[in-house]
């Protein structure tokens, strides 16, 4: 599991602050802490990681660039960087879109993607 930090600015007692996961810690004049810094659990899971991957695997593929992809999915170029990234996840709709998408392209042959692949990106399929 990746780790981020956040950053306090709170005058608190030394005991106060030790006594969570502290990474670090600033101390100013008469014990007081000024800040600590503190390890938390990255907002993006592995499902998000396994589907930023998928995303650039299914453009190599396609050869489509993050603009053409954003273009055949209805949402901007820059919503498909932040999926790349791991720095959002899809809406609702933008991840029926893509999975229609896939779907589509795996019909017509230009995709190659299991379906171990889609499901463990939280891409599943339905059976019909």
């Amino acid at each position: 599991m990746k780790t981020g930090c956040i950053l306090y600015f709170a005058p608190i007692s030394l005991e106060s602050a030790l006594a969570g996961d502290i990474t670090s810690v600033m101390i100013f004049g008469h014990g007081r802490v000024a800040a600590i810094t503190k390890e938390v659990p990255d907002q993006m899971d592995s499902e998000n990681a396994m589907l930023a991957g998928l995303i650039k695997e299914i453009r190599r593929q396609l050869s489509l660039s993050q603009e053409d992809l954003a273009r055949q999915l209805n949402v901007s170029y820059a919503t498909v960087n932040r999926w790349e990234n791991s720095q959002a996840k899809p809406s609702k709709l933008a991840r029926s879109q893509l999975q229609a998408f896939c779907a589509r392209m795996i019909e017509r042959g230009r995709l190659a993607v299991s379906p171990e692949q889609l499901d463990s990106a939280g891409l599943r399929q339905d059976e019909e």
